[in-house]
């Protein structure tokens, strides 16, 4: 049974009276008697003492119901609080979070540094307007020539002795790097293509010439007058 603490004023007064009335209520039925104590039994005396403990039950009703039923809020707080647990992050989602972003930002980057080295150093076809044509004699100045004017005996393209024929358009540069003219004429090149690869065989005409439009006027000279013709933009010869 659950004890009933008293912790205000009314909670003894109310004692106070539940005791008092009890006595009362007893002494008037009767069932004891104080030889120094006058009480009149009767009905009037068993009823005032029964009022008197009913008031005092009601000044307790506070005290009891306190008892008997507790704050339900402490209860769950002291219930939940040993078995209540903060979810802690785990190394894994640490990780996670840290390193995703800055890999993504790393791949971005080395994508972005990459394409960029590719475009720098992969030159197309139509970013090469200007053949600068630079002969085995005179100043060593290159001559300027439109590039998609260039042609070799007709052609755009440089034929080989193994039966290739090179266009101009897939060059970067070509280079004589050998002239034979003793008993059969014959010229010998290196070509650089575009996509880095080169390329070393004879020219099948060696006495063609090559041909096109320059700054001042057309342009022609044979091709074992050729030093070096190098493929580049605008203004860059």
């Amino acid at each position: 049974m659950p004890s009933i603490p008293v912790v205000n004023p009314l909670g003894y007064v109310g004692v106070f009276l539940v005791i008092a009335g009890l006595f009362l209520a007893i002494a008037g039925l009767g069932l004891i008697k104080i030889e120094k104590l006058t009480i009149t039994p009767g009905r009037k005396t068993w009823g005032i003492g029964l009022l008197l403990a009913a008031i005092g039950v009601l000044f307790l009703l506070p005290e009891i119901n306190s008892a008997i039923n507790p704050s339900a809020v402490p209860n769950a707080i002291a219930t939940a609080a040993p078995n209540t647990t903060i979810p802690m992050p785990t190394l894994t989602s640490i990780i996670a979070t840290i390193v995703q972003p800055t890999s993504v930002n790393n791949i971005s980057a080395v994508e972005t540094s990459t394409s960029v080295l590719l475009t720098l150093e992969t030159p197309t076809a139509a970013s090469l307007s200007i053949a600068c044509v630079t002969s085995q004699s005179g100043t060593g100045l290159p001559a300027e020539v439109q590039a998609d004017s260039l042609t070799f005996e007709g052609g755009p393209n440089l034929p080989l002795a193994n039966g290739e024929e090179i266009l101009f358009s897939n060059m970067r540069s070509f280079e004589v790097i050998q002239v034979s003219t003793d008993y059969s004429a014959h010229v010998r090149v290196t070509i650089t293509l575009l996509n880095g690869d080169i390329i070393t065989e004879d020219a099948f005409d060696p006495v063609g010439n090559l041909r096109g439009t320059a700054n001042y006027g057309s342009f022609s000279i044979n091709l074992t007058e050729v030093k070096r013709v190098e493929f580049r933009q605008q203004g860059e010869c």
